[in-house]
């Protein structure tokens, strides 16, 4: 279903979604603040380590995360190497996207994903989170993983995630 779902984020033509999906399967990071005010200067100099200050997530607390190949491989080839320190990586300006960019692509392309029947009508951009943490625990059964990945404060914090995603402990 994953597979399917993303190769059709992909040929939507919608290079920003595909990209702000993978942010959010593989690296965890929340689509509407963390992904869309990526900047230059949240990557070291080679685009392998992404970097988010505490005032730049939900936890406030510094989260340094390695950067997939396959999301490295689509930033370089999108110029994010040249760009300048804060510009931003999905417009190539100062100026982010707008505050509902996401929201929006996304609302466009699950219509067409419901009626292919290759989603369902309750899933949203952080479904794909969700997804990556429930295959997380399936295969570690480790809490504390999660919470780490999740960058939870608590571990109680990351039960009630785990559960409310219908995961037993």
């Amino acid at each position: 279903q994953l597979e399917a779902c993303l190769t059709a984020i992909r040929s939507s033509s919608s290079e920003n979604l595909y990209l702000c999906v993978l942010f959010v399967y593989c690296m965890l990071i929340r689509p509407h603040r963390e992904v869309r005010l990526l900047t230059r200067s949240n990557f070291n100099e080679d685009l392998t380590i992404l970097t988010l200050s505490g005032d730049e997530n939900k936890s406030k607390r510094i989260r340094s995360i390695p950067v997939p190949d396959n999301i490295r491989t689509i930033l370089i080839a999108n110029g994010v190497l040249a760009l300048p320190d804060q510009f931003n990586i999905f417009t190539n300006e100062l100026k982010p996207l707008n505050e509902c960019y996401f929201s929006t692509c996304w609302s466009r392309v699950k219509t067409k994903l419901v009626r292919s029947g290759v989603i369902t009508p309750n899933h949203t951009l952080y479904s794909f989170r969700h997804s990556a943490i429930c295959s997380v625990f399936k295969r570690d059964k480790d809490l504390h993983l999660v919470q780490r990945l999740c960058s939870h404060q608590s571990m109680m914090t990351s039960l009630k995630y785990l559960r409310s995603l219908g995961m037993e402990q």
